[in-house]
């Protein structure tokens, strides 16, 4: 952060103004938790938001159209304490004067009771923070005693003119627990019930528990629940406490010094111990000082489809190592390194991720492993080759690039288009056969349980019947076949009504704000499932916007519930939403599809029909330059909906931003009869390879499987040879 954005967020601090003690108000159902109303004058809010701004704006974010990633929404700062004192004396006579109902310490001296380490978090509309547990901060001394802490963190709201965006606090679920770091655990969303929802209000301070110090309240699980539209503006910080005698605990330490994985058979324990001797060997060259550092470092993972280990060795040693750093270099987010000196007497300063680096590329060829690589945090991730063998027995393919496991080919290749940006077909195909056949069996006979992959979804038959019948989607809910998205959801994806107004009229769904994990309503899902008597519910009963958008990343951002409707041929509902709600016929998503492009794609000739009665525009085009012809060859090989937008003047003869035009399309997705058509429908130029992936339709229905409409291809494209000017 620039020293100019420090100097005018600690002179906003400064001007705070100094108004009557302000009322306080319980969070019910979060102990602990409580909400100071009008701590922040409108003239302060408005000053403290424009250094947000500027302090946000002065961030030069990567060029790309996804949704920010959570850590982009905060900036940290360091202001000096004194900026804090109106603050702190406007807070005092409202703050617990001990960390908790069973601890002692102190609330800190006046002046002190705010951490002067700040955050400054700006949320743009479908931005959110997931759910997770805030940790305490402590500070200790030279002998490692503490010396003060935090029990509980503050958020002060800065601006409401925004939809969304409350603080939504989670019940206490023992099965869900911090992480490894102590903070963002693994969350099942259908786990998840909400126990109170604190809604923004300008000036208000929200104050609740954090931490596990003994004594304290407990920690609660939390979310900054999706702005919908605008943006919100916090300043985040910690309220400190001192303990009435130093504690004579010992400095922080990882938590597995023991040398053991938390968790894991005695087959993965042996690996483990096995990798961790070899690593010991390395770091004995590397750096000698820390020779013995590996031992216990293996965590066995728990993440499904994910690495089998992690290694936090890296982290581990580069910390120690840097520990004589200044405090200073450290909070002003300077460069990190650490100099370490091997056992030839050379030394070099290294990152943690170049330290992690040099140490897996110091292993010598005859490990264990199928898989070891580096995180961006530094973490080595591991998979045994025992492992790799279990999931590759469980139709479960390894990336070669992060370890993660991928069900099916298909679903390797899309990973490595996405992820990892393979640039053409030919690369994606050549990484997913090298996986599929990389597989052999270990001398080894020690075997244990696989973790298991998450459960199928549902297939498109299996979709299809579900959106016809309810019950059968309650029969694929129970045999694991598709997630349960919580009580509500379900509700509105089954049509269940009654179900659903008991839930809102108990306070346990929100229609409004409630949203699945890819930024779904309750009504979005019930358009979708054509529950038209929900769907009016929804909309003239609960007041849920028709035209509200769903939040989310790449394809679905920004489908409305017409979308939805449309894409599944939910005809009752598409009349509804624009004969009687007056919805816009021709809305379009993030990337300018609109819902007649879904129709078509499903094949709901009908829906076609009545949108295009309506007003729909058939020669629209998408920001990837993708017109209906395309949405028609990529769908569902119906060439009475080609015939149909062949009729209205839609060109089957275009070529997309990537080169693509249809016949590509139908020949990745195996279309024959589409292909078929389309063969004459066609010039030569489309039997060409693409701009971007440099593939010909033969050889993407070949990569795709397809291997007779392959040969197809290429006999259609020898004609397509012969009917060029000039070559008789």
């Amino acid at each position: 952060m620039s020293a100019s954005t420090c100097d005018a967020l600690e002179a906003a601090l400064r001007a705070v103004s100094e108004v009557a003690t302000p009322r306080t108000s319980a969070v019910e159902g979060v102990p602990g938790a409580f909400v100071v109303h009008g701590v922040l004058s409108a003239k302060d809010c408005e000053a403290l938001g424009r250094v947000v701004d500027l302090a946000h704006a002065a961030v030069v974010l990567p060029d790309t159209t996804e949704p920010r990633r959570e850590s982009q929404h905060h900036i940290p700062v360091w202001v000096d304490q004194a900026a804090l004192k109106p603050l702190c004396r406007k807070l005092h006579a409202a703050l617990p004067q001990t960390a908790g109902p069973r601890c002692a310490a102190q609330l800190e001296e006046p002046g002190l009771e705010v951490s002067h380490f700040t955050r400054l978090y700006k949320y743009e509309q479908g931005d959110f923070s997931a759910p997770h547990f805030d940790r305490a901060y402590h500070e200790r001394d030279e002998r490692g005693r503490l010396t003060r802490f935090s029990a509980f963190s503050i958020v002060l709201y800065l601006n409401d003119d925004f939809e969304g965006g409350s603080t939504t606090f989670f019940a206490k679920d023992p099965l869900v627990r911090p992480s490894r770091r102590g903070n963002t655990p693994v969350v099942d969303p259908t786990r998840l019930r909400v126990q109170a929802r604190v809604t923004p209000r300008r000036g208000d301070a929200l104050i609740f528990p954090h931490g596990n110090f003994p004594g304290c309240h407990p920690n609660p699980l939390h979310e900054g629940s999706v702005v919908v539209r605008g943006s919100k503006s916090i300043l985040r910080s910690d309220i400190m406490f001192r303990p009435a005698e130093k504690c004579a605990l010992p400095p922080p330490t990882s938590k597995r010094r023991e040398g053991k994985p938390k968790a894991g058979s005695a087959a993965q324990l042996a690996i483990a111990e096995q990798v961790e001797a070899i690593l010991n060997a390395r770091l004995s060259q590397i750096a000698p000082e820390f020779a013995d550092e590996a031992s216990g470092s293996i965590l066995v993972a728990r993440e499904a489809g994910g690495p089998e280990m992690r290694c936090d060795l890296a982290n581990k040693v580069f910390w120690k190592a840097f520990a004589d750093e200044s405090r200073r270099r450290r909070q002003r987010g300077e460069d990190k390194v650490a100099a370490f000196s091997s056992d030839l007497g050379l030394t070099r300063e290294l990152t943690r991720v170049e330290l992690a680096e040099l140490i897996v590329a110091s292993l010598p060829d005859d490990h264990p492993l199928a898989f070891v690589g580096v995180t961006s945090g530094a973490s080595i991730v591991l998979n045994s080759k025992l492992h790799r063998l279990q999931m590759h027995e469980a139709q479960m393919i390894m990336c070669e690039t992060c370890g993660k496991f991928l069900r099916s080919s298909g679903g390797l290749e899309w990973h490595m288009k996405r992820v990892h940006k393979v640039a053409t077909h030919s690369q994606a195909f050549e990484a997913v056969q090298r996986a599929s056949t990389a597989v052999t069996k270990p001398a080894s006979v020690l075997v244990w349980p696989v973790v298991q992959p998450k459960a199928a979804p549902l297939d498109r038959r299996d979709f299809q019947t579900a959106v016809e019948d309810p019950e059968h989607l309650q029969a694929a809910i129970a045999q694991g076949k598709v997630r349960s998205l919580g009580p509500g959801l379900d509700a509105c994806r089954a049509g269940d009504l009654e179900t659903l107004k008991d839930l809102i009229s108990q306070g346990a769904f929100d229609p409004r704000e409630d949203r699945d994990r890819n930024g779904c309503t309750g009504l979005l899902w019930a358009c979708g499932f054509g529950h038209l008597k929900l769907v009016r519910f929804l909309v003239d009963d609960c007041h849920v916007d028709p035209e509200s958008p769903q939040l989310a990343r790449r394809g679905l951002a920004g489908r409305k519930p017409l979308h939805w409707a449309a894409r599944n041929g939910q005809l009752a509902v598409v009349r509804y939403l624009v004969e009687q709600v007056h919805a816009t016929v021709d809305p379009e998503t993030s990337d300018g599809t609109t819902p007649l492009c879904l129709a078509a794609y499903q094949g709901h000739l009908e829906t076609c029909r009545y949108l295009r009665g309506a007003g729909a525009n058939v020669l629209t085009v998408n920001s990837f330059g993708c017109n209906l012809a395309m949405w028609i060859a990529q769908g569902v090989d119906r060439v009475d909906v080609a015939e149909w937008a062949l009729g209205l003047g839609v060109n089957f003869d275009a070529i997309n931003h990537n080169g693509q035009g249809p016949l590509h399309k139908a020949a990745q997705r195996g279309n024959a009869r589409l292909v078929n058509w389309l063969v004459s429908k066609v010039g030569p130029h489309h039997h060409l390879p693409n701009a971007a992936e440099q593939s010909t339709p033969a050889q993407l229905a070949e990569f795709s499987g397809h291997c007779d409409l392959a040969k197809v291809l290429r006999q259609a494209s020898g004609l397509a040879e012969h009917r060029r000017p000039g070559l008789g």
